[in-house]
């Protein structure tokens, strides 16, 4: 969801993956693939994908627009070609970008409009990333079926092990929205990487496709935290029956439904947690929301109005009001706003699965962890204050003598760990992937210098 400024996060732009789609016509198919560009704002220099595809299914062609320094993947936009004119519609933001292909075919000279505002931008054809690192193994790859303790739920998912059992095996949780086994969508997969990493390292791993997912029943908004942890727990019980230690690997919110699963079993040796929040939920989107209001280049009045919205909305979300009174109230709050992004605010499963998260406290569930854990981050991490972050994780070492906790922070690495020259390879940090592994081989032990 975005908001009708800059492509602005208001907290779950991840989960949006829908598309707009138009046909294009068999000359226009020079224009397939994924194109990279640099939009300065502000001094500021931000990252942009579009990437135009073919839908096999319904046999027309997606546009989908990526802002990686604002964590915004998968923006639906809407594309026309005439000639050598092109134009690029993204209704969620309210923003357009026109141009026109050049000769060669693989560069777009255009101009990107938003909020009556108006930017020069070049798209070249191609991806900006470096490959992909690949590592070797000779480990197996089963696809397996995965019942949660949640009754009547299924989920998918993906065993890499050796033909034997093994000793140790990691568990890879996703986090905030629906995720499959890559830990992301079609643009972003950690999970993959750090599993063929494990692989290479003889380790196994396990990785599932969130509820409502690649063949995974359920449905993921409609799930409460608990509900997520019985997914887990389902999947603990599943290796326990082959390897004797099991690691919880989670990243963001996965870290915290790690945690909270750890606590329901006493089959997890560990677990490793990528880029957790030790903030409440109602905290975290604020922050979020402040950044990209600020980033966007809005005004000290915008912002202020901006966030006593948001500050209304989750008071009306936290109420015990009936859900067509929350909806109507709601509605009142974003009346001066037409975006689709507050549209979304109105659907009751999300509002509910929102109220959900707001009673958790993560920093309350780290803090009771009885198996030890190993945190990292990346200092380019801009979805939470980094630096506060690692003062709470010290001051609650510091007050619990019996937290086992191991702090490392990776220098040039975003939130899914990767750079922003490169966001689709985790791979590029291998010392960063060294220490997962160094982490499982030697169960982390506090004897072992992991940073």
């Amino acid at each position: 969801m975005m908001s009708n400024k800059f492509i602005l996060i208001i907290g779950f732009t991840l989960f949006v993956f829908s598309s707009f789609t138009r046909l294009i016509a068999e000359d226009e198919a020079t224009l397939l693939g994924i194109w990279n560009g640099q939009l300065s704002v502000n001094s500021l220099s931000l990252p942009l994908k579009f990437k135009i595809n073919e839908n096999s299914e319904t046999d027309v062609y997606d546009v989908l627009l990526d802002s990686p320094k604002q964590l915004a993947y998968g923006i639906p936009g809407q594309l026309e070609v005439v000639g050598q004119k092109i134009k690029m519609t993204f209704l969620t933001i309210s923003a357009e970008l026109v141009g026109s292909v050049s000769a060669s075919g693989n560069q777009i000279l255009g101009t990107w409009r938003q909020s009556g505002r108006e930017f020069p931008i070049t798209l070249k054809l191609g991806e900006s990333a470096g490959k992909k690192q690949t590592f070797n193994y000779q480990l197996e790859k089963q696809k397996v079926l995965i019942f949660s303790r949640d009754p009547g739920i299924k989920l998918t998912g993906e065993l890499i092990s050796s033909t034997s059992d093994g000793s140790s095996v990691v568990l890879l949780v996703s986090g905030s929205g629906p995720s499959n086994i890559d830990g992301g969508n079609d643009y972003i997969k950690p999970f993959e990487e750090i599993s063929n990493y494990l692989a290479s390292k003889n380790i196994a791993s396990l990785r599932f496709n969130d509820r409502g997912v690649n063949g995974s029943n359920g449905s993921y908004f409609d799930s409460s935290v608990n509900e997520l942890v019985l997914d887990v727990l389902g999947a603990i019980d599943f290796l326990s029956l082959r390897f004797q230690n099991i690691f919880l690997l989670g990243h963001s919110e996965g870290g915290l439904i790690s945690a909270i699963s750890s606590q329901r079993t006493n089959n997890i040796s560990g677990i490793i947690a990528l880029g957790p929040s030790l903030l409440p939920y109602e905290d975290l989107i604020m922050f979020q929301l402040r950044q990209s209001l600020m980033l966007s280049g809005e005004n000290i009045e915008t912002l202020s109005d901006r966030l006593r919205q948001q500050e209304r909305f989750f008071d009306v979300v936290k109420s015990e009001s009936s859900e067509e009174t929350k909806i109507s109230e709601i509605a009142e709050i974003f009346s001066t706003r037409a975006s689709a992004s507050e549209g979304a605010y109105l659907n009751p499963i999300l509002l509910q699965w929102m109220k959900n998260r707001l009673t958790v406290i993560p920093i309350d569930i780290y803090n009771s962890l009885q198996v030890p854990i190993l945190v990292l981050y990346g200092d380019a991490d801009s979805t939470l204050p980094l630096k506060d972050t690692i003062s709470k994780w010290d001051s609650t070492l510091l007050a619990n003598n019996t937290l086992r906790a191991t702090i490392c922070v990776f220098p040039g690495l975003n939130h899914f760990f990767s750079k922003e020259s490169n966001i689709e390879s985790t791979a590029e940090s291998v010392e960063y992937l060294d220490l997962i592994a160094l982490g499982i081989e030697t169960k982390l032990s506090e004897s072992v210098n992991l940073c």
